[in-house]
């Protein structure tokens, strides 16, 4: 099992590309790779680190939820696994999620909850998991 540290290490790869000097990043994707982020659903601010946001395709590792949801396929599919859930379970594990890039993954989400008012989600944490490489 690779560190943290070691599995980016891994997964990205400097390289030149001719003509320009600037480095840029390849990806080197490795199923099984796990990825973590946390939503602060109220104020719609979403961090993750650096093997979510390479596995996703983001900018940035602080984004919103219309950022994330131009990542993937089947939108409406998504929004109700996500923010649309309303089960009693406050953990929630997705089926599997296409992304535009062509990776697939899959979620766990641990849904919680306002103390004063069940129904409303307040933050959303978990990882999501490489399971196809593009």
């Amino acid at each position: 099992l690779m560190c943290k540290k070691d599995a980016l290490s891994f997964l990205i790869k400097k390289h030149h590309v001719v003509p320009t000097t600037e480095p840029s990043q390849k990806i080197i994707p490795l199923v099984g790779a796990r990825g973590f982020f946390d939503y602060d659903v109220l104020n719609n601010n979403i961090e993750c680190d650096e093997i979510n946001r390479l596995v996703v395709g983001l900018d940035s590792n602080i984004y919103k939820f219309s950022d994330i949801l131009e990542k993937v396929e089947g939108k409406t599919r998504f929004q109700e696994q996500t923010i649309g859930y309303s089960g009693d379970e406050k953990i929630v594990y997705s089926s599997p999620i296409s992304l535009i890039n062509g990776n697939v993954i899959t979620a766990k989400y641990n849904m919680i909850y306002d103390k004063n008012d069940p129904g409303l989600l307040i933050r959303m944490t978990g990882e999501s998991q490489l399971v196809k490489v593009a």
